[in-house]
């Protein structure tokens, strides 16, 4: 519910059980620590007295039974506080058991529960392993992980973007890396007037491109603008801008509602997006609709039949395949 003293009367609950328990499960010390923790951000990481109640609840429970959810918390925490990798040993501890635990999952490539992809996301964030965090991210966006816990990944990976000691570092895989965060933290967003869109592009190679679309109604002529985010090929076309003439309708995907199909003319391929969110595309799609309107209100809205990967697109004189 979260509604006002919600998170004061659990707490008081679960202080009462550990004390009555003689053996009582990790599970309830890392909940007295996730309880602290809420207090904590609810403050802005003011409060410095409940980030170290969380941090002392969440250790006990990561030392009786040490699991990814525990030590990731911790370990988030901890730097919160100002600690470090370089000058913490307790951080190096927590890091090297991680590694153990999240080993014992497997390779990212085998990983297909959202859960422990989100896991790994978070601890190559936390050993600041830019091309793993790159591929678990995208891992985590095709898994279409549920909000609630996109929500939690997001929170924990704000943390350590504002707290850890950061190395700058301008390279295509940082550009990418801070694309997929905008992406991810987009989609726990609710509905916003955004014009310029976080979006990947399925290429004809079955590679998700990672891009930019935007929409300017400023312009004399309103257009619409895509471009790639550090482009695995340096040549050929990266940036296109389509006037309302030069697009010929867009269409959700059947498949995928997080998908559109955008039409345009005097272009080879035309463009399978995807977006962070339904509402996001709904939103672009509508844009686009009012963009490209003949004046009466009525778009262009061509019907678009696919699998995901493989679209047909019938025209009057040719037919158009993506695959």
């Amino acid at each position: 519910r979260n509604s006002p003293g919600d998170r004061e009367q659990a707490l008081r609950v679960m202080l009462q059980v550990l004390q009555t328990s003689e053996h009582p499960a990790p599970d309830m010390f890392c909940l007295c620590g996730r309880i602290y923790k809420d207090i904590f951000l609810d403050s802005d990481c003011k409060d410095t007295v409940n980030r170290d109640n969380a941090i002392q609840w969440y250790r006990k429970g990561f030392e009786l039974q040490p699991t990814l959810y525990s030590g990731i918390n911790l370990a988030v925490l901890l730097i919160v506080a100002g600690q470090q990798f370089e000058n913490s040993i307790e951080l190096r501890k927590i890091g090297v058991r991680l590694n153990s635990l999240l080993g014992r999952k497997g390779s990212l490539e085998k990983m297909n529960n959202y859960w422990d992809v989100g896991q790994f996301f978070t601890v190559s964030m936390l050993a600041s392993d830019i091309p793993k965090a790159t591929q678990a991210a995208e891992k985590l966006f095709k898994l279409k992980p549920p909000l609630w816990y996109l929500r939690s990944v997001v929170q924990n990976l704000q943390l350590i973007q504002r707290f850890k000691k950061q190395v700058v570092e301008h390279s295509p895989q940082r550009e990418k890396l801070d694309f997929w965060m905008d992406i991810i933290v987009e989609a726990t967003e609710g509905t916003t007037n955004r014009l310029r869109f976080p979006v990947l592009i399925l290429e004809p190679t079955k590679i998700y491109q990672p891009s930019y679309v935007s929409i300017n109604n400023e312009a004399e002529e309103k257009h619409v603008s895509i471009w790639h985010v550090s482009p695995v090929e340096s040549k050929g076309i990266h940036e296109w801008n389509f006037t309302a003439t030069s697009i010929k309708g867009i269409s959700i995907s059947k498949f995928d509602e997080r998908c559109c199909f955008l039409y345009v003319h005097d272009n080879s391929d035309d463009f399978q997006i995807y977006f962070s969110t339904e509402e996001q595309c709904g939103r672009f799609c509508s844009l686009v609709k009012e963009m490209i309107s003949d004046g009466t209100g009525n778009a262009v809205e061509l019907e678009g039949e696919g699998d995901g990967d493989t679209l047909e697109v019938r025209f009057c004189l040719r037919t158009c395949v993506i695959k």
